[in-house]
């Protein structure tokens, strides 16, 4: 049974290889935090032993949790790379898209301390550019579901921070599941090399309300196509012609079946 919040004697019963972070404290002792491994688990990089509400409660907790940065980064590194083995499985279920959101939120964290500058409307303007074309090539439905939320999200953060005046603005980005931990080599353009700034409040407002609207549409999914125009009816054949009288002269006795159409002798 899935342990939520292993307790200090739950975590003592773990072996080492359970927990994400390791490392030697001022007095010499060694510290395992983070457990995210059931209590027979073989091996660190193990998936099948991954206990996956302990992986959901490292990755909540490993910005709050002391120790040395590299340990730490060791952590994540390892952490990062159970949840993207495991979400990349068929399997859906509540505690993987958790786990899903908590690796976002880490994702956006570390790309806006990186940009602690924030963005231009330029520069949003490219990222909204990109993540619209991501959201179209997107092969799963729900994939362009998230993608497009979260970038309607920072469309309102982003118009209520340049009303204001303000020329930048800290936005929440869209970290795509199968990117490597956000660096500056991997960042999107759009966080360093942005467009100029648009001049007036009304360009600011369209553009923004351009972005709206291909959100808008891409969310109502693919156009059904035409139909296809009605065939005009054709004149009201009748299915059993030898009942019909075609010919208004017709020298031959009508039969008991009705007047031969042909009037034939």
């Amino acid at each position: 049974m899935a342990i939520e919040h292993p307790t200090a004697s739950q975590r003592q019963d773990l072996p080492p290889a359970a927990f994400a972070m390791h490392y030697q404290d001022a007095k010499g002792n060694e510290q395992h935090k983070l457990p995210h491994h059931i209590n027979t688990v073989a091996s660190p990089s193990d998936n099948a032993s991954v206990d996956v509400p302990r992986l959901r409660n490292a990755l909540a907790r490993i910005n709050q949790t002391d120790g040395p940065a590299s340990a730490r980064a060791e952590a994540l590194a390892h952490l990062r790379a159970h949840a993207k083995d495991l979400l990349s499985s068929s399997e859906s279920n509540k505690a993987l898209g958790e786990i899903d959101v908590a690796l976002r939120k880490i994702d956006q964290e570390i790309i806006m301390e990186k940009n602690e500058g924030g963005m231009t409307v330029g520069q949003f303007l490219t990222y909204a550019g990109e993540q619209i074309t991501k959201a179209k090539a997107d092969k799963k439905p729900e994939d362009m579901q998230k993608r497009l939320d979260s970038l309607g999200a920072a469309c309102g953060i982003a118009k209520s921070v340049y009303d204001s005046g303000a020329s930048a603005a800290q936005i929440p980005m869209y970290v795509d599941r199968d990117q490597q931990q956000p660096t500056e080599s991997n960042l999107p353009a759009s966080v360093f090399l942005g467009k100029a700034a648009l001049n007036t409040p009304e360009d600011i407002t369209k553009a923004m309300g351009t972005v709206g609207e291909q959100i808008a549409e891409l969310k109502k999914g693919p156009t059904a196509p035409a139909a296809a125009p009605a065939v005009p009816a054709g004149p009201e054949w009748p299915t059993d012609l030898a009942t019909k009288t075609f010919l208004t002269k017709s020298d031959k006795p009508a039969n008991e079946w009705g007047n031969d159409p042909a009037g034939l002798k």
